[in-house]
């Protein structure tokens, strides 16, 4: 009688009995809640107007402090894979001049802000794929059965359509419609807005089954797939879709994105790493990241302009397409750095 009791309490157990769960531990802070305690309270304190007189210099220190490196960590991943042989090696230097000559391409048939469009729409789905991947990685702490797992998959994939598109029809409207000198926003009709919507609900709630069937079935039940659930969709509601807070989500969702790859290369590197040269050479992208950004940015921004005559324009569209080329090559890396196939 003893042992039956004892078995139900287990089989009910809401709270999970793991050290990685600590609110306070490495894992909860700076993957799945990318780090926001110490960035979140400060963009909350200096509000929308605050945030929206400087709005090129905040991208730029984001930019520096936060996408670089977590840019330049996938480089760490993908050279270990390489060598491992789970990845191709045309994924690196070869994907990146194919990508930046498409890039290029865009520019030389005067789509170049088509071409930004695209590659900005591609990063809203890279940033919501993120997010399913670390609660891929954290939810293996239960076992699954193959429905709780295809479930798991359309609870974050049927929310997509809302969040990509919601984030370009968000900015049509706070623009009025007008283009930026990077980015050409979309008037996504009402009607399919709140199909994407019933989707993402389903998803929800796909996602809640998932959970339930989890808890269900295991003797222990960690709540790590349900607190990924529940960020999914808040960050990416905040980050995508908030007009009110609209300055303050683009500045979050980026700091959010950056912090909890860098986070999540090192949690996944740090085992894999026995030799102390090559440890050394897998740190050096993060090191070389920064001199080589200033290096291309005001050596070869400082020789253009001194050689050339009107080149303003021909040096801005440049570089955004040199920073949203390591951007798009990042992307495409990481679409077959986090398979099945490529494994740990």
């Amino acid at each position: 009688m003893t042992e039956s009791v004892v078995q139900d309490q287990r089989k009910f157990t809401w709270l999970p009995k793991l050290d990685f769960l600590n609110p306070f531990g490495y894992e909860v802070q700076f993957i799945m809640l990318g780090g926001m305690v110490l960035y979140l309270p400060a963009i909350l304190i200096l509000g929308e107007p605050g945030l929206s007189k400087e709005t090129v210099a905040w991208n730029f220190w984001i930019n520096t402090l936060a996408t670089a490196p977590h840019t330049s960590a996938t480089y760490v991943r993908l050279q270990r894979k390489i060598g491992e042989g789970k990845v191709h090696w045309i994924f690196g230097w070869p994907a990146f001049l194919a990508t930046w000559a498409i890039l290029i391409g865009f520019w030389a048939a005067g789509q170049f802000i088509l071409g930004i469009t695209i590659a900005a729409m591609w990063q809203s789905f890279h940033y919501l794929r993120q997010m399913y991947g670390v609660n891929r990685i954290f939810s293996r702490r239960n076992e699954e059965s193959e429905l709780a797992r295809k479930l798991n998959f359309w609870a974050y994939h049927l929310a997509v359509p809302l969040f990509v598109f919601g984030r370009s029809d968000m900015l049509w409207h706070i623009w009025n419609g007008k283009p930026s000198s990077t980015f050409a926003p979309m008037n996504v009709p009402d009607i399919a807005m709140i199909a994407f919507g019933l989707l993402a609900f389903a998803g929800f709630l796909l996602g809640l089954i998932s959970e339930y069937s989890k808890a269900k079935n295991n003797r222990v039940y960690n709540p790590v797939g349900l607190l990924m659930l529940s960020l999914y969709f808040a960050v990416h509601y905040f980050g995508f879709l908030s007009v009110e807070y609209y300055v303050r989500g683009f500045l979050f969702i980026s700091i959010y994105h950056a912090i909890q790859y860098v986070a999540m290369v090192y949690y996944l590197e740090r085992d894999g790493r026995t030799e102390k040269l090559t440890e050394k050479l897998m740190r050096g992208p993060i090191f070389l990241a920064f001199p080589i950004f200033w290096a291309l940015l005001v050596g070869v921004g400082y020789l253009i302009n001194q050689s050339a005559v009107k080149v303003d324009l021909f040096w801005t569209q440049f570089s955004l397409i040199v920073l949203n080329n390591w951007s798009v090559h990042h992307y495409v890396v990481d679409t077959v750095l986090w398979t099945r196939k490529a494994g740990k």
